[in-house]
């Protein structure tokens, strides 16, 4: 269990963090222009030689096999977009330069801030369901930091809140809560994760906020959020320990299935999707948004693809589309943060995330924390987009691989109270 200790917040902290949200939650128009990331990649190096904070040899060896995954990419498909692959290295950069600015205690000055960003988020959640005419009208004024097909579909975003527009799909009174994130799948993924953080940091004891972070969680009417948390209820009960946790098991088994089949026979976001996977399969189909079009297919569809793909690229294809995939399927998306990864990085990269999470174990926090992770997160990659995904990816890829000096130290990052006052 970590030290009872109270986490303070430097300035440059919430600053840090509020850029990393920025990427996580993807909705900001600006993320997608190169100046903004050159510009922001030497803020951040700035500021990571002003604290004297030391590169990890590590480091440079991903950033050297990246290059390595890209080379032989372009000697394989004879293409290589050198200003996507510029991109893609400043983009692995600052996840680096945020993780190690911060240090140690990075993880649990995230799940903090988060927290407050929860908090924040349920508070407008509760408005939009009291009054949703009210919030839709706020669109107009709210919208600014969007562009393209939010911007037409009537969405906002204002850092702490995402409001969905026109696609917005409501159950009785409630809508599909999307908190801070881009949508509500992305909002559930970060919400399993903050679940399963508060859980093993605290000894597995439920409380108010674990209460507030599920009920969340379940506003979302995500599949794949709903799933994590069944794992997560599973493990807790293992973890508990107790005969009547044990005893309990069988009880939540039968509830999940009897839960699950009633989903699947009265909910639509369930009944439609699983109906729409088993009705497409492997077919390719076409989206449009104005002049824009772009092939899509399911996130199944493209973990096996991605798998077909492996074998005959096993070292990856870096940032350049796969030209098996090109030839045999088109240029197919399709929001799936493992099939990218595999895609990108081959087997190595995808093996080496997996080990990666697997020892993943905050400062401060008991063994055993990667394993409790590791389902309820490869659910939730397996149905979220690479693009956004990434970021996180990278944070837990370095801090439990990269940085070796977070290893075996003490909390130096947490003040014990008032140095003695105060608690976690």
């Amino acid at each position: 269990m970590i030290q009872k200790a109270r986490t303070w917040f430097t300035k440059l902290d919430v600053l840090l963090l509020l850029i990393f949200l920025l990427f996580l939650a993807g909705s900001t128009f600006f993320l997608a222009y190169d100046a903004f990331v050159v510009g922001l990649f030497f803020i951040l190096l700035s500021i990571f030689l002003y604290r004297k904070c030391s590169f990890d040899v590590e480091f440079f060896i991903v950033l050297a096999l990246w290059c390595v995954v890209n080379l032989i990419s372009y000697l394989v498909n004879n293409e290589l977009p050198i200003i996507t692959f510029l991109g893609s290295v400043l983009r692995m950069c600052i996840p680096y330069f945020v993780v190690k600015i911060i240090g140690a205690s990075f993880f649990e000055k995230l799940f903090r801030f988060l927290y407050i960003l929860v908090i924040i988020a349920s508070c407008c959640y509760i408005i939009e369901v009291i009054a949703p005419s009210f919030v839709n009208s706020l669109t107009p004024h709210l919208n600014f930091l969007l562009r393209g097909r939010r911007l037409a579909n009537g969405d906002f975003y204002i850092i702490v809140y995402n409001h969905l527009g026109l696609y917005n799909k409501y159950y009785g009174i409630f809508p599909r809560n999307s908190g801070f994130m881009w949508e509500p799948g992305a909002y559930a993924w970060i919400l399993n994760f903050m679940i399963i953080y508060k859980l093993h940091r605290d000894n597995y004891v439920l409380d108010r906020k674990i209460l507030l972070l599920i009920l969340a969680l379940i506003l979302t009417f995500s599949t794949a959020g709903y799933l994590g948390l069944f794992f997560i209820a599973i493990f807790y009960l293992i973890k508990r320990g107790s005969r009547r946790a044990l005893l309990l098991l069988p009880f939540v088994l039968l509830v999940f299935v009897y839960g699950a089949i009633k989903l699947f026979n009265t909910a639509d976001f369930l009944s439609e999707k699983l109906d729409n996977y088993q009705e497409l399969g492997m077919e390719v189909t076409e989206a449009t948004f104005e002049d824009e079009s772009w092939m899509r297919v399911t996130r199944i569809a493209m973990g096996r693809i991605s798998l077909e793909n492996s074998l005959v690229h096993p070292w990856g294809d870096g940032v350049n589309l796969s030209s098996y995939i090109v030839k045999k399927y088109g240029e197919i998306l399709a929001p799936n943060a493992l099939a990218s990864l595999l895609c990108g990085w081959g087997w190595l990269g995808f093996i080496a995330f997996i080990i990666a999470v697997w020892r993943f174990n905050p400062i401060g926090l008991k063994k055993g924390f990667g394993p409790f992770l590791f389902i309820p997160l490869f659910i939730s990659l397996f149905s979220n987009p690479y693009s956004s995904c990434q970021y996180f990816m990278y944070a837990i890829f370095y801090y439990s691989i990269i940085c070796k000096n977070f290893q075996n130290r003490n909390y130096v990052d947490i003040h014990i109270g008032s140095r003695r006052s105060g608690s976690s």
